[in-house]
């Protein structure tokens, strides 16, 4: 029952905007990040293994311009489209409880973010060893794929709160708006260790220092965790129990 709940939120989503926003979303921070590292090669012609900067400065794009906005505009897009489309009367008459709905949701949400995220993992590998002929060893594509997957579950503990504001306003205007500002404030305070509290900012920063990222020093996570597990709970938490008294119109 849940699988088709899935399968039909995907459905939805044929034809729409959000695919075609996805593999330009995938594509950008690989530009961004190979063309400076492609140019300095052909410049200087050094045989350094430019693999490394080529992942970190994806990460970093990955997280900081791309991540938070593009997926929160995933979350809002998801929940608002029943109410824009005014089909949200008949979803709630469906056999399944509203809770199927919003797990089904998220499920499709964390869906699209690992293909996202690991597509730009993929690419940024391949152009690594097809044009900037770096090597890959075991260790090292092991090591990365484990901090892209620590980015996928951070990022996805970020999305209650623009499902909380899109049942609350039934639109993508205020998630959007407050994604942006979160993103800007995530940014700005990146170099100091407030960073490491601040949960927009903690994907980057755990992300730059699993990979010796510039100064971005070693520190304990522990606090890290525990703040994003409180924004992904509070709001989750939050967005159920609207979820479910939510009258529709």
């Amino acid at each position: 029952m849940f699988f088709n709940v899935i399968y039909t939120e995907l459905l939805k989503l044929k034809r729409s905007i959000i695919l075609w926003i996805l593999p330009i979303a995938t594509i950008v921070p690989i530009i961004l990040s190979f063309l400076p590292l492609y140019m300095t090669k052909l410049q200087e012609g050094e045989d350094a293994n430019y693999l490394f900067t080529l992942l970190q400065g994806n990460l970093a794009f990955l997280n900081l311009i791309v991540g938070v906005p593009l997926f929160a505009l995933i979350a809002s897009y998801i929940f608002s489209m029943e109410y824009q489309q005014r089909t949200v009367n008949y979803l709630f008459t469906y056999p399944y409880s509203r809770l199927h709905f919003l797990l089904g949701k998220m499920t499709v949400i964390l869906i699209l973010m690992t293909f996202v995220i690991f597509s730009s993992f993929l690419i940024s590998l391949g152009l690594g060893v097809g044009f900037l002929k770096a090597s890959v060893d075991e260790e090292m594509l092991l090591h990365y794929l484990t901090i892209y997957l620590l980015v996928i579950l951070m990022q996805f503990a970020l999305i209650p709160l623009s499902i909380l504001l899109t049942v609350w306003k039934k639109n993508i205007l205020l998630p959007m708006f407050v994604s942006v500002i979160l993103a800007v404030v995530a940014g700005l305070i990146m170099e100091y260790d407030i960073a490491t509290l601040f949960p927009w900012s903690i994907p980057s920063r755990i992300a730059f220092s699993l990979t010796d990222y510039y100064s971005f020093a070693s520190f304990s996570y522990n606090l890290s965790i525990v703040s994003l597990i409180f924004v992904f709970y509070i709001p989750l938490m939050l967005s159920i129990g609207y979820y479910r008294k939510i009258d529709v119109h």
